[in-house]
């Protein structure tokens, strides 16, 4: 049919089914998420996060500074969100560009 609402109108099937979409938004608004409670997710949670990769070569004795950093997945050793521990410790040894940062690799 024709008129100027007739775009916006629905089928008795499209109505049921838009109807249950805002229950299921309702539905999934008012349920609460516990972000501690991650042991079932853990090894996807790995895959997911970004760590801490060097963006270059750093040698041995270099100074750790942000723009030898890079922030990659996955996660292979130290978490994106700890860079700071990095930041002005010096290299143990040679680190390669695009591998990741292990702790014990710096003072």
């Amino acid at each position: 049919m024709y008129g100027s609402d007739a775009k916006n109108s629905m089928e008795p099937n499209e109505f049921k089914f838009f109807t249950n979409l805002i229950k299921d938004i309702w539905f999934i608004k008012n349920k609460t998420v516990d972000k501690n409670r991650i042991k079932n997710f853990k090894n996807m949670k790995l895959i997911f996060e970004k760590g801490i990769y060097a963006k270059k070569n750093i040698a041995k004795g270099q100074k750790i500074t942000i723009k030898d950093l890079s922030f990659k997945k996955p996660c292979k050793f130290l978490r994106a969100d700890k860079y700071k521990i990095l930041i002005g410790k010096i290299a143990k040894k040679e680190i390669i560009k695009d591998k990741a940062i292990k702790i014990h690799n710096v003072l």
